[in-house]
């Protein structure tokens, strides 16, 4: 009966060590486990930044163009920078929270500054190769700001009531 006692003893201490080992198993995948999904949110918080900053850049080129366009969509882009700008100063706290969440918001908001933005750019860029060039005017700098408007129109420009003499000037002449 010694001998059973002893086997028996000798079992339960390998079931114990084995119980152990399974314990210390199971509490580093479980640390592993942890590391990448802090490692994960990690990501998630610099990309949702990332976002953050770009819609500031965004903001500001929106407000930047909002001066060259007509009124009607420079309030729009104006507007549009407000709130990417409100977005852009999201508390790095609600970006630890809910980083998916800000940088989603921020992409949107750089969407729409991007969308809005995108006829004003073509439309600068299209009209100078739509237009004819001005018939000899002598000296474009002795007209008015609105003859000089109407001249540019007629010549095809688009966009021109927000442009200063100068601007027109340049615009005609070139």
């Amino acid at each position: 009966m010694a001998k059973s006692s002893k086997k028996s003893g000798a079992t339960a201490e390998r079931t114990a060590s084995k119980k152990a080992a399974d314990r210390a198993t199971k509490k580093a995948a479980a640390a592993v486990k942890a590391e990448k999904k802090a490692a994960a949110h990690h990501a998630r918080i610099a990309s949702a930044l990332s976002a953050l900053s770009s819609a500031d850049t965004a903001a500001r080129e929106a407000k930047r163009v909002a001066r060259t366009v007509p009124d009607k969509a420079a309030k729009k882009l104006r507007a549009l920078a407000d709130d990417a700008k409100k977005i852009a100063s999201t508390s790095k706290k609600t970006v630890g929270r809910e980083p998916q969440k800000v940088e989603k918001k921020a992409i949107q908001a750089i969407a729409r500054i991007e969308k809005a933005i995108a006829p004003t750019k073509t439309t600068v860029t299209a009209a100078p190769e739509r237009a004819a060039p001005v018939t000899a005017a002598p000296d474009l700098s002795a007209l008015t700001v609105v003859h000089l408007r109407q001249l540019a129109r007629d010549a095809g420009h688009t966009s021109v009531s927000r442009l200063t003499k100068a601007q027109l000037v340049a615009l005609l002449a070139s």
